[in-house]
């Protein structure tokens, strides 16, 4: 739950197992290290994970299933020199079109005017934002770059965190 996250805090140690969840913190340098990782660490977990699952792959097709699920917990600011853009699925073995990820918003229920999602299109030069909607996944090529629109925590208001 999300309050079950909040009381955690942050973790000392880069990574740290808690329940049925493996967290990890600061992945690589385009993240800020306000930001975590809560990865599905064995089956049962990532069967919670499963019905909403389902509805994405409806959409990606037969050759798509899900492998892995995690809530991106921010319990932070995430402040422009810190937010880079980056690949999800980023060796070169991985082609465009085999990998995506999935981002949908969880908490708070309605997010402010930041903190949302920046993609670099592959046809354009400009960089654009996806506005997270509950309820609605936002799916991506993982070999699109981006990143976490820049925010300050203060501006989701009544909640010291943001999760996907």
């Amino acid at each position: 739950s999300v309050e079950s996250i909040e009381a955690q805090g942050t973790a000392t140690e880069s990574t740290e197992s808690t329940g049925s969840f493996f967290r990890a913190d600061g992945l690589n340098a385009a993240f800020p290290s306000s930001m975590s990782w809560h990865w599905a660490s064995d089956a049962a977990t990532l069967e919670v994970f499963a019905k909403a699952g389902q509805h994405v792959l409806r959409f990606l097709g037969d050759d798509f299933a899900l492998v892995a699920a995690s809530l991106v917990v921010a319990s932070g600011d995430c402040m422009d020199d810190l937010s880079k853009f980056h690949l999800d699925f980023g060796p070169p073995k991985i082609p465009r079109g085999v990998a995506a990820t999935a981002l949908m918003p969880l908490w708070p229920d309605r997010f402010p005017s930041e903190g949302h999602l920046e993609i670099r299109p592959w046809d354009a030069n400009e960089m654009v934002t996806y506005h997270y909607q509950a309820g609605r996944a936002v799916v991506f090529d993982g070999k699109l770059a981006h990143r976490t629109q820049p925010f300050r925590i203060q501006s989701f208001a009544g909640t010291s965190l943001r999760v996907l």
